[in-house]
């Protein structure tokens, strides 16, 4: 299976390149390509992470939804794999046509929406497995009642898989042992504003494993599986430069990225007030 996932994200990564799609129509499409060659690795931990949740007998059966989906490569790849998926975005992204047909020609359903809008539009415990990375970072307002909505959504016994950048990374360390701060650059808040491909590119705010494993076990999941992931962890052969970072990252927590898996148990009970801090 997992030889079958690495061939899998290659050949959706490889269409990028010959089918590009340019989500916003700035000409960015070689920029996107590198992106998600850059993001290989992060991809298939993911894929193959979902697919350790479940028999391979039952994908056929196995509705999963993808939040923050962007280009698709996740969807993408699970829906060949033979899940039945769905993705969810921004419109900005998802009314861009050509991604629309390459999620009609993957047999992924897809839909757009904002999350501070806060209600998903999907039934109660539609999924049986809701898949948010590198998402939550981007959220500029309250996360609370966007978790709450996904275990609206998410069936009993059914998972959230969280993936995230981690705020305690070696170097955001550094950089604050350095007296500089750990956040993006004020100059981030200018370009996001003048519509240079930043609509969601800002961190607003970064979560470390116990933060994160706090947020999903508040919201009615048992964390059943938590870790933290660096690319060296899936090339298994070396640069120097691997070897160096494979030597640092020793010490887990000093690693980039974070995984976080819940198993829902139930639905909390919360009556939050919305206000326009919330949103």
């Amino acid at each position: 299976m997992e030889r079958k996932c690495f061939e899998i994200i290659d050949s959706v990564i490889n269409n990028y390149k010959h089918e590009p799609i340019d989500l916003l129509n700035i000409g960015d499409a070689e920029g996107e390509f590198n992106y998600l060659q850059m993001q290989r690795n992060s991809y298939i931990r993911t894929i193959n992470d979902i697919c350790q949740l479940f028999s391979e007998e039952s994908f056929g059966k196995t509705r999963v939804l993808e939040i923050g989906s962007f280009l698709g490569v996740v969807s993408i790849a699970l829906s060949r794999l033979g899940f039945v998926v769905s993705a969810y975005d921004i419109p900005e992204f998802n009314n861009n046509e050509r991604l629309r047909q390459l999620f009609s020609d993957n047999g992924v359903n897809f839909f757009s929406g904002n999350l501070r809008d806060f209600r998903l539009p999907f039934e109660n415990e539609s999924f049986d497995c809701v898949v948010i990375c590198e998402t939550l970072e981007h959220l500029n307002f309250n996360p609370l009642p966007v978790l709450y909505e996904i275990n609206r959504i998410t069936k009993t016994g059914g998972f959230i898989y969280v993936g995230l950048p981690n705020h305690v990374f070696i170097k955001n360390r550094l950089k604050m042992l350095s007296g500089r701060s750990a956040h993006h650059p004020i100059e981030y808040f200018f370009q996001q504003l003048d519509g240079r491909n930043m609509i969601v590119g800002i961190h607003w705010r970064e979560y470390t494993l116990a933060e994160t494993v706090e947020l999903v076990e508040a919201m009615g999941y048992k964390v059943i599986r938590k870790s933290y992931w660096d690319t060296t962890d899936i090339q298994m052969k070396y640069s120097a430069k691997d070897l160096a970072k494979f030597v640092v990252y020793q010490v887990a927590s000093w690693k980039p990225f974070l995984v976080a898996i819940g198993r829902k148990e139930g639905r909390p009970e919360y009556d939050f007030h919305f206000t326009d801090a919330t949103r």
